[in-house]
């Protein structure tokens, strides 16, 4: 890819077509005649250290063109697929996240089917290899752009960048465009919860509600990440309109099943319980062999009730001090806030 003329400067384009050729030329023509004379020079002309100077620094420059242009199309490869998935930032690793990840979560079954009908070569070649990439970079650069009859970046006599980004532009369109018709969930989560997206925060208490449009329908529920379309996953079965509980921070998943077994889009959601960075927690014994605890200061009455509980809980775990006792100091204290 490095030899594609286009990609060179004006100033070095003359140089590049010298040293395009340089391994059917004449090694002593090309050192002492055909390359200086590139460079501004005359035939059998001196070349002092001044001059000498001159030519390593503008073979130099050339060299280092050469080299940087492979980077510099990687990064604009890199640039434009963040953006058609929606990456955290252009590196290979966060573009395979996203594309996994829209892969894992934006897609029914149906569409992650590579022998579908729906398939055009563009949506066929982008499924393919998604779901057993094991080397970021080779995908990027080497499996995808083979699929989609480009061959291997590396490879390229010609520049292919627009011709790569607009076949992934248009598989992924034409994959989006063809979901499943299973009919979709229905999800909604208590008022003790703030959603920010797929992001749902809240503290001590979280009940999610499921329906879906059809009384036939199974739901399949799972709250450690897994695939809920997976039958060996540690997924659960749950009732039309039944309310779940939800404690900690989790992964939690949904999705629908027709009778029939097809399944619908999966839905994902980050549950965060914000009360929990209010527990209180025993640290490692300071300098001075003391224990030190940690927490946040709380601002309401759920994270007052996670502090209370937790402090409780480290008093009970410590040895320290019976029930009986604990509660009697409990007591005491409250008859003090009462005086």
């Amino acid at each position: 890819i490095s030899k594609i003329e286009n990609y060179y400067s004006d100033g070095n384009k003359a140089l590049w077509k010298l040293v395009n050729s340089v391994q059917e030329a004449d090694p002593y023509t090309f050192v002492k005649k055909e390359l200086p004379e590139l460079l501004g020079y005359q035939e059998n002309e001196v070349l002092n250290s001044s001059k000498l100077d001159t030519i390593k620094e503008k073979l130099n420059q050339f060299k280092e063109e050469a080299e940087g242009i492979e980077e510099i199309k990687r990064i604009e490869i890199g640039n434009e697929l963040k953006a058609i998935f929606k990456a955290d930032t252009s590196t290979d690793i966060d573009i395979v996240d996203a594309i996994r990840s829209w892969y894992t979560n934006d897609l029914d079954n149906d569409q992650k089917d590579q022998f579908a009908d729906y398939h055009i070569n563009e949506s066929k070649a982008l499924i393919k290899k998604i779901g057993s990439i094991s080397n970021h970079g080779e995908f990027i650069f080497e499996t995808l752009p083979e699929l989609l009859g480009l061959s291997r970046f590396v490879d390229w006599k010609v520049d292919k960048v627009n011709d790569y980004i607009t076949k992934v532009k248009a598989g992924k369109l034409h994959i989006e465009q063809n979901s499943s018709p299973v009919g979709e969930l229905k999800i909604e989560f208590d008022k003790h919860s703030k959603i920010d997206g797929s992001n749902i925060k809240y503290k001590s208490k979280l009940e999610v509600t499921v329906d879906s449009s059809d009384d036939h329908d199974s739901i399949y529920y799972t709250e450690d990440g897994s695939d809920p379309t997976n039958e060996k996953s540690q997924r659960k079965k749950i009732k039309k309109g039944e309310k779940i509980p939800v404690s900690g921070n989790k992964t939690i998943r949904f999705v629908v099943q027709e009778p029939n077994g097809r399944y619908g889009k999966i839905s994902k959601y980050d549950v965060i319980d914000e009360g929990n960075k209010c527990r209180i927690k025993v640290s490692k014994q300071d300098m001075f062999g003391d224990d030190t605890i940690s927490f946040v200061y709380p601002e309401d009455k759920d994270d007052f009730e996670v502090v209370i509980d937790s402090l409780l809980q480290e008093f009970k775990k410590s040895g320290r001090i019976t029930i009986s006792e604990l509660k009697k100091t409990i007591d005491d204290s409250i008859n003090k806030l009462n005086k």
